[in-house]
Formats: C-alpha cells, structure tokens, sequence
C-alpha cells in the first residue's frame, strides 16, 4: 500500500506545483521574469511528478514507458532551466548562454534515447505499485553523470553568482537558490547506500526532491520580488507619502480608507464611521448620483466643499474593477479648488 500512496503524494506534487507557476506568472504582472521561470520550472516539476506518479501506479507494462520518458525529460529539463536561469541573472553573454542551451539539450535527447529506453531497465510489478531496476549499466552511469555534472556546475556558477552580487539582497537569495540544490545530493544517499526503499520506490525521492526545490525556489521568488520596484510594492508608500487627499470608499459611500494627508485636510474625526455626506457638502441627490455613476463604472469630477472648512474642491473618482468587471470601490482624490485652477 506505501507504494500506491507515495505515487498519489507524487501526482498531488505535481499538481500543486504547476498551480503555484501558473498563479504566479498570472498575479505578479510588473514581475514577468520571474513569474515566467517560475511557470517553467512549475511545468517541469509537474512532468517530474505525475510522469513518474502515473508510471508508478500503472500496471500495464506495453506502454509504461511514456509516464517514465515524460519524468525523466521533467528533471534533466528542470536542472537545464536551472543553470538557464542563474545565466541569466549573472548577465552572461548571449553566445555563452545559447552554447550551453544547446550542450544541454542535445546531453537531455540522448539521455531520453540511451537511459529512456524501455531496454535499460526491467520492470517490476509490485501488488500496488510498478518499479523497475536497472540493466544496462552504461545508460544508468550516463543519465546520473548527467544529474551529477549539472548539479556540480550550478554550485560553481551558483557561488560565481553570488560572488557577483553586491547588495545583502541579492546575495542572500542566489545563496538560498544555490544550498537548495543540496537537496538532490541528500535524496540520493539511500540509492547510494542501497536501502530497500531506494530499490522498492527508487522515483520517489528524486521527484520528491524536485518538488521541494522548487517551492523552495517559489517561496525565494516571491521574498525577492517584494524588494523589487513594482507599482504593487511601492503603491502603499505612495498612498501614505503623497501629499494629496486620497480617500477610498465603498459603491455605497462608506469611507474605507484615506491617507493622512486626507485625515488632515479634511479634518476627520477619530472615533466615527465616515461617509460622503460626512465629509463633504453633498445634497442627497448628488450623493445619490455620484455613487449610481461609480456602480456604472464611470469616471467622475464633482465641485463641492469640504465640510469641516468649507474650502472648496474637486472630487476625482476612479473606479476599481474586481475579477468579475464590477466595481467594488472608488478612489477618490481631492484637489482644493486653488491647486486645481492652475
């Protein structure tokens, strides 16, 4: 039975981890670099996972082998795109980058033709799992070279990397990129000792290795971008800096959220539910116009004054969408009537 959950813990890997690519590379907009690596290497860990999962839990041998070539070209493919990406970020030559693309792409088609034959292996039935064993040593010796050089020379360009980098920042997450490789290196200790678990479940380790290093990966993706100068990281100190009134609220009318700058202009009270009428000198009926055009979706400017001071003003909606296209609060700017005549 541990054999039939190991495989369905695979297949669950698998799935989660091309979710969070995908959700990635779709949410962080201002970020697409990084949201395009992590889409890939949620990919490849997915073909990792569920190619090995599915060859795991099939009993018919005729045609076990494309779950297994789709497994095997998930890993070598995902360490490629590894060293792809710290190229990338250590700004390397275009010529360097596509020489080593092309080494590795051709080293990943032999191994899926010389390791990925069904001849290179026998496979075994168990009651609720299939494994299988190595034949031919020669393609089980070329496939971990492979697994064994990659790795290797993502350690060197790993610390070259590092090395390059200047602000804490960005040492310390090429440094988190590079020690989560090391994962591989402890998943293989079983196969290097020959435990039973290692010749029972000889996949699982190595994709469940994978699929840690890549939300290891994911997770230093997103602590790094937050430093990144996006319009998503920097709107909040924007909001709070700016010397502007700006205050949020509710297609209702109920004030949300103002900055302090707003707090000050327009005198708001500490201890009271805000809304339009509180704020400013709105009849009912204009009230009730200005929020029937922000539930529209339209852009509005209102002439009005500040209740608290009778200064006169400009409103300036602009209204907020949610997944759906409907608008679900409005921000509001306020320009005393003085700034907005010049």
């Amino acid at each position: 039975m541990l054999g039939l959950y190991l495989n369905i813990i695979l297949f669950c890997a698998g799935v989660i981890a091309l979710i969070l690519g995908i959700s990635f590379f779709v949410k962080d907009n201002d970020t697409k670099y990084f949201g395009g690596y992590a889409a890939v290497f949620g990919m490849l860990t997915f073909c990792t996972c569920t190619g090995y999962a599915v060859m795991g839990l099939s009993p018919n041998q005729k045609y076990i082998f494309i779950p297994r070539i789709i497994g095997l070209y998930g890993i070598d493919s995902f360490l490629l795109a590894e060293f792809a990406f710290t190229l990338s970020e250590m700004k390397a030559k275009k010529v360097t980058e596509y020489i080593c693309y092309a080494v590795g792409d051709l080293y990943i088609l032999l191994d899926l033709i010389i390791f990925g034959r069904s001849a290179s292996i026998k496979y075994i039935r168990y009651e609720y799992h299939t494994a299988y064993e190595h034949i031919i040593s020669g393609a089980y010796l070329f496939h971990y070279s492979y697994i064994t050089i990659i790795v290797i020379i993502l350690m060197i360009f790993g610390i070259k990397w590092y090395k390059s980098k200047v602000l804490t920042r960005d040492k310390r997450f090429s440094m988190g990129v590079v020690l989560v490789n090391f994962v591989l290196l402890f998943v293989s200790i079983p196969e290097m000792f020959h435990l039973d678990f290692a010749k029972k479940y000889p996949t699982f380790l190595y994709c469940f290795g994978i699929f840690v290093i890549y939300i290891s990966i994911w997770f230093l993706f997103k602590h790094h971008i937050s430093f990144t100068p996006t319009v998503k990281n920097v709107s909040q100190e924007i909001f709070y800096a700016v010397d502007v009134p700006i205050i949020i609220f509710s297609t209702d009318g109920k004030v949300n959220l103002f900055n302090p700058c707003a707090k000050n202009t327009l005198q708001v009270p500490e201890d009271e539910n805000q809304n339009l009428r509180t704020l400013f000198t709105l009849s009912d009926v204009e009230t009730l116009r200005l929020l029937a055009l922000s539930r529209q979706g339209k852009a509005v400017h209102k002439e009005t004054k500040i209740k608290a001071t009778g200064q006169p003003c400009t409103l300036s909606y602009s209204v907020k969408f949610d997944d759906a296209g409907e608008p679900f609060c409005v921000i509001c700017s306020v320009l005393p009537k003085s700034e907005n005549s010049k």
